[in-house]
Parts: C-alpha cells; structure tokens; sequence
C-alpha cells in the first residue's frame, strides 16, 4: 500500500494512494492510531473516513508526522567511506522546517553566504518510516511502517566548531533536504527482512549516484537498534539511512536549476529542483582556506 500526506482544502490528511486510478482515499482516525496497525496487519489494518478523491485535486506533502524525530547516519555505504577502526557510526538529527514537499525548489543554506567555502551536496538515501514504538531492538524492522525516498541535503568544507564537525550547519538547512514523494508499506518491499532494492540518482537525467541498500554497513534493524537506544523510537519517526558513493564524481555538488530525480527501486521517484539563485554558492570551493578565509 502507498500512504500519501497530502494536503485537501487546507486540512492535511493521510489515506492511500492509487497511482493507477490517480486518487486519493483518506485515512480515519490519527496516525498513532492507524499506523501501528498497519504496522501489523497491512491494508487490512486500516479504514477509511471518505470516499478516493483525485490526486490533481491535492498537494503531496513530505510524508512527515507533526511529532517525528528526523534522523540520519553516515558512512553507511563502503562506496561512500567507512568509519575509523573502532569509531561509532554517526548520527544527527534535523528539524521539519529542513524538509521540502515533493515538487519544491530545494534551497540553498544561507551559510554559503557566509563561508564561501561551502558547496552544497546531494545523497540519495533509503528512508525508514516507524510504525510503533519499538519491541523487540533485535528485530526491529518488525516495527517499520514502510519506506520513502530521500534526498539528504549535505553542506560540505563548512569551518569546523571546536570539537569537529558542525553538524547542524552541514544537514538543518532550511529546506535543503526532502522526503517522499510517499511511503510504501514494508509488506510491498521486503516485510521484516533486509530490503534489497535498487537506488539511483539522476540530476539533469544523468546518473550520478547507483547502489542496493543490501550493500550498508549496518542494516536497518542495526540502525533500528543503536537509534532507539539513544532516543526511544516511535510512530512516524523517519530514519535516512546513509548514501552510497558518486559515480564519475567525487562528491555531488548542485548548481542552480539542477532537476533532481532521486529514484527507488519499488517506491517511486522524488523530484524536486534546485533553487534558481544568484547568491554566492561556493565558487571559491577549491581555494584553500587561506584564500577564502575562515569565519
């Protein structure tokens, strides 16, 4: 099933999502209510509170709940890096305003203004909706409502902050990331297990990132485990799961006007493109800092 938030006269909603019949068919009850359900039993854990409507008539939204905690981890691709010998994996966490609807113009972080280091990066990521909180942390994609697509927004060469790396500068920009365009249920991609799907990334329709999320370091229920013993995980909360390396390229940067397709494998394709802008967005990226100078 594709779960759709989507946005009806004003009122935002959830309901399933038929791309086929192009309608949409609204949720009853709230989310902390349905989701566990659906968690568990599919479909058939769900009922409706109206008749399908068509998509034209809506706006998707970014498949958010109010309350998640938006959340991430790096170097989980050995494409991409591998941590130093004995280091945790990291991980952050990122406010909604972050996130862009599906169709927005992703923005560029005011930073950048700033820092005139900065260049701005795409990461095509698998991103975990939670259905309930967890029961059993060994097994905890048993407690996954479904899968979306993501694109993670990544400033990089920012000046660092006493004790590493500015985390909140490189990932919470203002609309800089998006999620969506909604969430298949896991019972359509893998049911409790490891998904094995293609992910590839597309910008101005030229692949520049390709991998399957069986290749991460540490699998879902592995994230599952060492997230939810951190911050105790519960419904809605959406966890990106790391990107694989660029092919061709060292790093993705964007350029204003970039259409961005970042595709999965059974889920679907989240467009969106980058701002139009004449702001300085890191033309100095190759000078040294001595050139540029820290701020």
């Amino acid at each position: 099933m594709k779960i759709a938030y989507y946005l009806d006269s004003g009122v935002r909603l959830w309901g399933e999502l038929d791309l086929e019949a192009n309608t949409v068919r609204p949720f009853e009850g709230r989310f902390e209510q349905w989701a566990p359900a659906v968690t568990e039993a599919g479909r058939d854990g769900v009922s409706f509170a109206g008749g399908a409507i068509s998509l034209d008539s809506v706006k998707l939204l970014a498949p958010v709940h109010e309350t998640a905690e938006i959340l991430g981890t790096g170097v989980n691709y050995a494409t991409h890096g591998l941590p130093r010998h004995g280091a945790d994996v990291p991980f952050y966490m990122r406010p909604h305003s972050a996130i862009a609807n599906p169709g927005e113009d992703l923005v560029f972080p005011d930073i950048i203004k700033i820092q005139p280091r900065c260049r701005f990066s795409y990461e095509l990521e698998l991103c975990v909706v939670m259905g309930r909180e967890v029961g059993d942390p060994d097994h905890g994609i048993r407690d996954v409502l479904g899968y979306a697509v993501g694109n993670d927004g990544r400033l990089v060469f920012q000046r660092p902050n006493f004790i590493g790396m500015d985390m909140t500068g490189s990932k919470c920009g203002y609309k800089g990331s998006s999620v969506g365009p909604w969430i298949v249920t896991k019972d359509e991609i893998s049911g409790d297990t490891q998904p094995d799907i293609e992910m590839t990334m597309r910008i101005n329709g030229v692949i520049t990132q390709q991998a399957r999320t069986s290749a991460m370091n540490k699998d879902i229920s592995a994230l599952i485990y060492e997230l939810d013993d951190r911050i105790g995980l519960k419904a809605g909360d959406i966890i990106y799961t790391g990107t694989p390396g660029y092919i061709g390229i060292d790093t993705g940067f964007y350029t204003p006007g970039d259409l961005i397709e970042a595709e999965i494998e059974g889920i679907g394709i989240l467009r969106n493109r980058m701002e139009h802008t004449n702001r300085d967005i890191g033309s100095n990226a190759a000078k040294s800092s001595h050139e540029v100078g820290w701020r």
